[in-house]
């Protein structure tokens, strides 16, 4: 059975966690020790320097915060393939296009969807129009077709009909996820299989910030 469940790229996002972590650790340890004077500086601290100081470890305990709220992101999936259709999670939702990979300032654009209450987008299979991989710049899955969203138990329309993803994005090779999704949209009894996007364990809530 073709694959189902599609999830980003996690590797990156570990890497840009620790590096924040390592970076807010050092100024949380640095800058109490030169305050007191234990670590020497040019001249003496002054109260601008406990200002850019205090303004610096704000700063970087954030773009940590970010990086732990980007890894939260991608234990969700990405795209997972429904009996109804496609159902794209709000990570994409969020930004309506992902030319950009999926990094940690795209995470502060979900962060800021998500206190909106951002909702999963949707493709029914008779609204899909298009699924291929292309090659510009860079390997990108370009999807056309109706996207339709969650809205009271009902589907409304949006002001979308197309997304290109890049492969930055997918842990799955893009051709992979084309080839998966081709499939089920040839074949509604294979389709059939799959869970309902109805099924509530199924639905991919928007992230809680």
């Amino acid at each position: 059975m073709q694959q189902s469940v599609f999830y980003g790229k996690r590797w990156i996002a570990v890497v840009q966690s620790v590096t924040a972590g390592l970076f807010a650790l050092f100024i949380l340890i640095y800058g109490p020790l030169f305050l007191l004077g234990i670590i020497k500086g040019s001249k003496e601290p002054d109260a601008s320097a406990f200002a850019s100081l205090c303004l610096l470890a704000v700063c970087s305990l954030a773009l940590f915060g970010l990086t732990l709220f980007h890894l939260k992101l991608l234990k969700r999936p990405l795209l997972r393939i429904c009996k109804e259709g496609l159902l794209w999670s709000s990570t994409i939702a969020a930004s309506k296009t992902s030319q950009m990979p999926f990094g940690i300032f795209h995470s502060l654009q979900i962060l800021i969807a998500a206190k909106s209450n951002a909702t999963d987008l949707c493709i029914p299979w008779e609204d899909l129009k298009e699924i291929r991989v292309i090659k510009l710049l860079t390997k990108s899955l370009l999807v056309r077709g109706v996207f339709k969203k969650f809205s009271s138990g009902a589907l409304e329309v949006i002001n979308l009909s197309e997304v290109s993803l890049v492969d930055a994005i997918f842990k799955d090779d893009l051709n992979t996820v084309a080839a998966s999704i081709t499939a089920y949209s040839n074949d509604k009894n294979l389709a059939a299989m799959l869970p309902s996007w109805q099924n509530s364990e199924v639905q991919l809530e928007a992230p809680r910030a």
